[in-house]
Formats: structure tokens, sequence, C-alpha cells
């Protein structure tokens, strides 16, 4: 046990460093199997149990000094902005609770997750010094590396995520395209990409100044390694951000240093030259590789197979985005000074969805983000947020200004965001490279601006008195305490998806007690009863089947008070009044009385999202069922009308008219099924040969 103070305060301080070098390494790698979301809820765990250690170090290091720790910044106000923003708009939020925590299970994003990256800022520049920063940037460009090498076999068809899944060292344990798309332990190739274009300027700058040979072959590697996957996550917006990161990177330091520019450009040409031959190798989505230019394929045919090969069977994502944007423009109109709340996006997007939303492939999609980091912004925080958020960067460009590859980097993840949004690694780089900004500028420029509130140094010979030690078990214990929160969240969604499993794979007796033992530790989470609901009502059904009605009604019962509670916790997600209608649907198998009540959850959903084709189309399925067939139709023409592609609104459609002896109405519905949507449908060329003969028969008479 430390007695001397000093000691015991440089160990604190060291260990804060430690800590933040081990986070900033960790952090990319962490994921796991065994939860609803695999790599961004984990990740922002990890995130907030290292927030809450270095908190406590930095809390029980200010009890041993006897003062407050505590640096200002050039960015303090532009923070404060930010931060007031993001609180105003969670206190005014279409729901609170998403707000704070951000949306279930990323989290990503909530007013929660900003605090504890800003509190690192913070935490950084009180307890870290300027000689330290060189360590936090080896630390990252080591992550770097060690994740390329993790990415780059996935393009040769050997996952080492599979392997540690599966035990087999192949691609097979994933659903998305690795192969053509690499994304190692991010989940998605364009949110690897944006952590490496981050990091790829200041491994050029340290590329550039290093003047040991062994050390330049070290980040000549983790250079030639990141470049080559991020080519191989064939991100449109990682390969702009990328570009343009660089560009900004070459002229700024060409033009920092004018009396030697023309060894920087003789350096920076090397190594662009070496980043164009990778180019070459591999090509992009908007060039071939080297093997496509020597089979034969001009440019413009590698091209086109390489983008239908990354769009396959789907609408391109930048026709998506547009539309996505109109309804982001929309909610901001509805909600201009603060926007609809915090992570909110989901909430409020629908009852601005533009029609055009129906005819993409993705039409039926949960749209929890913008795909655009500004207008997300916009939409969630309003004017005031966006504002105080673009003020932050500029802020950060003015004071960082010398800081030449740290704003490179803030560049290329600005770029790629506007295409995307920020995640757990995005954010915590962002906030990092303001601290290190703070960090890197030397005593001579930030004396007036830096302003340690340290009132004396501590006497080397001086011993803690033993009393103290009542004050740093408080502190050690609050920190345990928050931690085991953290745990207890991340346990919950473990529970529940082990359940889940267990639920799907019919083994009820194991996994009801499971997703119930999740809701315990989580009771306020509203997706846990949702779920609860659809198994209960599954549940309900086969009890019924096996004539076991007594078991059936308890459980029917039981999955409508879940629901029920479900809305109570969430009154503003859409889902949960789709999963209620489709809830009143299945149990109305056992009493038809609860169509009226499937009926009125869908009118409910409709109020909340009245563009969407489903449910006008599920609405005219109900109201036939209840006897409405003249306001099933009206529903169901309406269902075709904002969606022209609708196969089965069209077959349905198609099914009432002939009921009601529209042959010729039945047939044009048909047809155009057939000419416009699926003309190899065999179910739908058979229906209307049966109209036809019908037409036919009817002529006769």
């Amino acid at each position: 046990m430390f007695t001397n103070r000093q000691k015991l305060a440089h160990f604190l301080q060291q260990t804060i460093f430690i800590i933040f070098n081990l986070l900033f390494f960790m952090t990319p790698f962490i994921f796991t199997w065994m939860n609803q979301e695999l790599f961004e809820f984990s990740k922002m765990l990890f995130v907030y149990a290292f927030t809450i250690i270095i908190l406590g170090l930095w809390l029980l290091r200010m009890a041993v000094e006897k003062k407050l720790i505590l640096k200002n910044s050039p960015l303090d106000y532009f923070l404060l902005a930010f931060i007031l923003s993001q609180v105003i708009s969670t206190v005014f939020s279409l729901h609170p609770r998403t707000s704070w925590f951000g949306y279930y299970t990323r989290f990503n994003g909530g007013l929660l997750s900003t605090l504890s990256y800003i509190a690192l800022f913070y935490a950084m520049i009180a307890n870290l010094k300027k000689s330290q920063v060189q360590a936090i940037i080896s630390s990252l460009l080591l992550s770097m590396l060690l994740v390329s090498l993790y990415a780059i076999p996935e393009h040769f068809g050997h996952s080492p995520s599979c392997w540690l899944i599966t035990q087999k060292f192949d691609v097979a344990c994933w659903v998305q395209d690795v192969q053509n798309r690499v994304f190692a332990t991010f989940g998605q190739p364009n949110w690897l990409a944006t952590f490496l274009i981050a990091l790829i300027p200041l491994n050029i700058d340290y590329l550039i100044r290093e003047k040991k040979w062994w050390n330049r072959l070290y980040l000549l590697t983790i250079l030639l390694s990141s470049t080559s996957a991020r080519l191989f996550s064939k991100s449109r917006s990682g390969l702009l951000g990328l570009l343009l990161g660089l560009a900004f990177y070459g002229l700024a330091k060409v033009w920092q240093n004018k009396n030697n520019k023309w060894l920087q450009i003789k350096k920076l040409s090397v190594i662009a030259s070496l980043l164009a031959t990778l180019v070459l190798l591999i090509g992009t989505p908007y060039t071939p590789s080297l093997n496509d230019l020597l089979s034969g394929k001009n440019i413009n045919q590698a091209t086109a197979i390489e983008e239908a090969t990354i769009q396959v069977g789907g609408t391109p994502s930048e026709e998506i985005r547009k539309i996505v944007w109109q309804g982001a423009v929309k909610v901001w109109q509805r909600y201009p000074i603060f926007g609809s709340g915090v992570e909110t996006f989901a909430y409020s997007y629908y009852l601005d969805r533009p029609v055009a939303h129906n005819l993409v492939s993705e039409w039926d999609f949960l749209y929890n983000k913008a795909h655009n980091e500004l207008l997300n912004l916009l939409a969630n925080t309003g004017l005031f947020g966006l504002l105080s958020y673009l003020a932050l960067l500029g802020a950060a460009f003015y004071f960082g200004r010398k800081s030449v590859a740290i704003l490179a980097g803030l560049l290329a993840m600005f770029v790629a965001n506007f295409f995307g949004f920020s995640t757990v690694m995005s954010n915590l780089l962002l906030f990092g490279f303001f601290a290190i900004i703070v960090l890197q500028k030397n005593d001579q420029q930030t004396k007036n601006i830096v302003k340690n509130t340290d009132l004396k140094k501590i006497d080397s010979k001086e011993n803690i008195d033993s009393k103290e030690y009542y004050i740093y078990s408080i502190i050690v214990f609050i920190s345990i305490f928050f931690l085991a929160k953290v745990y207890a969240i991340w346990q919950a969604d473990y529970l529940f998806t082990k359940g889940q499993n267990a639920f799907t794979q019919g083994n009820y007796q194991v996994g009801l007690p499971l997703i119930q033992e999740a809701i315990n530790k989580s009771p306020k989470e509203a997706f846990f009863y949702d779920e609860l609901a659809d198994n209960y009502a599954q549940l309900s059904i086969a009890y019924a089947n096996e004539k076991q009605s007594t078991a059936s009604s308890q459980l029917a019962q039981s999955a409508i008070e879940s629901n029920r509670r479900a809305i109570e916790l969430n009154e503003a997600h859409l889902n949960f009044y789709k999963s209620q209608a489709r809830l009143y649907i299945r149990l109305g198998q056992l009493d038809q009385r609860l169509y009226s009540y499937a009926k009125q959850a869908l009118e409910k959903a409709i109020s909340l999202s009245p563009t969407d084709a489903k449910l006008y189309y599920n609405l005219a399925l109900v109201l036939e069922i209840m006897g409405s067939s003249d306001e099933a139709l009206e529903k169901m023409e309406y269902a075709v009308q904002i969606k022209s592609n609708y196969l089965q609104a069209r077959g349905e459609l198609a099914r009432m008219y002939f009921s009601k002896s529209e042959l010729e109405s039945a047939r044009e519905q048909y047809v155009y099924s057939l000419e416009k949507i699926a003309p190899n449908d065999e179910l739908v060329k058979e229906k209307l040969k049966i109209v036809e003969a019908s037409l036919s028969a009817k002529t006769k008479k």
C-alpha cells in the first residue's frame, strides 16, 4: 500500500496514462457474438467502463493531491455550447430515455455517450503530458495495423471472426458478404474505412519525419496494410474522405515548410506513388484492378461490374440516402431549434417519410439514422445542435492549425460521416483528437489559454493520513457501483439474446426464464417487452392448436400485457404499434373480437407513418376480416397507389376485385404485376388465366 503522497499521485497519473493507451488500442477490437448487436453495443459499454475507471482514478488523484486537477482549453466554450444543445434536446425529446441512453442497441450518440467523450477529453488534457501524446498515437497506429491484418484475410475468404465464433477459418459465419467488402471487427465496411482514414494521415506524418530505418519500415508496413484494408472495404465515402484528407495534408505540409518545400514535395510524392501503386493493384469502386486490366476489361466494364457487385439486389445507396435526407430536412422543419430529441430519428422520420421511400429495395427497413451526420444532428438537435457542432469543429481547426496530420484525419472522418454517421470509434477519435490538439500546443502558445488549477507541489516526504483512505474507499466504491451498472446492461442484453435464441430453437422452457431475467435486470427497456409479447403470442397459438385453451388464454393475456408495457415505456416508437397490430392479428385466430384492436393499432401506426404502404395493406386485410369490404378495398387501392411495385398488394387487390366480380379490374392488376414487377411469377400467371377464363365465360353469356 502506498503511504507516500507524491508516489501515490505519480502512480495514479501513470495509471491514467496506461488506461488511455488501452482504451484507444483496444476499443476497435471489441465485439461479441452473444448480443443483439455484435459491434457497436459492446464497444460503447467498453468505453463507458473505461470512462468510469479513468474518472475514478482522476478523482483519486485529486483527493491524494488535495486540489482540483482541471485544465481549461481553447475549446471550452464551444464544448459547452455543444453539450448544452444536447441537454436541451434531451429535455424536450420525443422520448427522453432514448435521448439519454441512445437508440437501443447502438447507444452511441445518446447524451450519456457524449458526456463520456467530453469527460475523456478533459481527463486527457488534465492528466496527460505533451510528451505522452506520441505514445497515445503509437497505440492507435498499432491498433490500426492489427485491425488491418485482421481485415485483409477476409478478402481472401478467411475471417478471423469466423474462427473465433465457429472455429472455421472461412467467411460462412457472416450473412454479409465480408469477402467482397471487408469489415474486420467493425461490422460494417464504411465504419472500418472511417477508422482507417482518420489515422492514415498521422501514419504518413510519422513516416515522413522518422529518421531510423527500422521505424520507417514499421510505419511503412502500417501504411500499406491499412491502405489495402481500406481498399478492400470498397467504401466510397471512405475513399472520398481519404482523398480529401490527404490532399489537405499535402498542401498544408508544403505550406508549413515553405523554406524546404521541395523536400516535402519529394517525400509526399514517394508516398503518393506507393499508394497509387496499391490502388492500381487492388482497384476501387471507380477504377479497375491490375488483374481486371490484364484480363482485358476496360475501365467502364470493371467499374460497372464492381458497382453491380456492391449493389446487387438493391437500390443504389445514394438514391436511398437522397430520400432519407429529404425526410430529415422535413423533420428539422417541424423541430427547427432543438430538434426532435437526441437519437430519436427512428421516431421522427416516419411522419415525414417521403412516398418515394416505398419504391426502394429497403423500403420497410427501420432507419434510426439520417445517414448524414449533419442532417442527423439537424433533425435530432435542431439548428442549435448543428451550429454548435460545426463551431466546435471550426474551433478545433483554428486552434490546431499546426497539427496538420490530426486535422487531415478530422477532415477525412467528417467527409466519410457526411455520407453516413458517427460510430463509437469515430467519436472516440474525434474527442481524442481534440485533446491531442490541446496537448500538442507548446507552453508559449497556451500559457494564457490553458490554466492549470494546481496551486502547489506535493512535498516529496509527505505521507498520507490513514483517515484519508476512507475517502479513497468511497471513490473506489462509487466507481465499482457504476461499473456494475454497465455490466448489468451488457448482461441483460446477453441474457435476452440467449433467451431469444433458445425460444427460436423451440426450447421455450429455457428461453422465457432467460428473457424474464433480462427484464428484471433492465426493467425499463421497452424492446424486451415487445419481443416477449411476440413470444407469448406464438406460444398461445401453439397451445391452442394442442387444445389447451386455459394455458393458451393465459399466454394471450400475457402477450397483450407485455406489449402494452412496451408502449407505455415508449409511445413514440412506430415498431411497437406494428408489433401490437401483428399481435392482435395473430391472436385474432383465437378470438375474432381482437381484430378491432388490431385495426386501432394499425390506425395509430398510420398516424405516425402515413406513407407506409404495408400498414395500409395490413389494415385492408383486417377490415376485410371484420366485414368492411368496401373500406378494405379502398385501403388496398391506396397501398398500391403509394407503392406501385407492391406485388402482394396488387395480388390481394386483384382478389378483392374478383370477389366483387370486377373482373377487368382484377385482370389489370395481374397484367401490371407481370409487365412491371415480376414477369416470371408463375402464381400470378395462373391467377391471370383464371380471371381471363372468367372474363371469357362472362362474354359468352
